[in-house]
């Protein structure tokens, strides 16, 4: 994104240039079920037999710099309703250490910790 607007200051961007993004399907993806954009933290649902032009988007967090995210073709042998998260003692210790919140022993689903968004166009 910075390397696109480079004259847009990210923090505020309504104070300068309109910032320009595009959303950047992967050409070389199967246009059918789930497709994740990992650079541009969106997923893809493909419909059942969608011809690959019928497409839901939605953004997704994938987890923070230095965890990496796998990359390849998976396949999605379960499903959960309303997933819970239990953080593992390692996350409840560098929270301590850094003097943050602690978090809740397990987080329910729909909770958000922390929240950043920005909007193009």
């Amino acid at each position: 994104m910075n390397a696109a607007n480079p004259k847009v200051d990210m923090w505020v961007p309504g104070a300068g240039p309109r910032p320009w993004c595009d959303l950047l399907r992967p050409a070389q993806a199967p246009r059918q079920a789930i497709v994740l954009n990992v650079p541009e933290k969106r997923m893809y649902f493909y419909p059942e037999g969608s011809d690959g032009t019928t497409v839901a988007t939605y953004a997704i967090s994938i987890g923070r710099e230095g965890w990496n995210t796998p990359i390849g073709t998976f396949k999605i042998t379960g499903k959960v309703k309303d997933p819970t998260w239990t953080p593992p003692a390692s996350i409840h210790a560098e929270r301590a250490a850094e003097g943050r919140p602690p978090l809740p022993a397990v987080v329910p689903a729909g909770l958000t910790i922390r929240s950043v968004s920005m909007r193009c166009g």
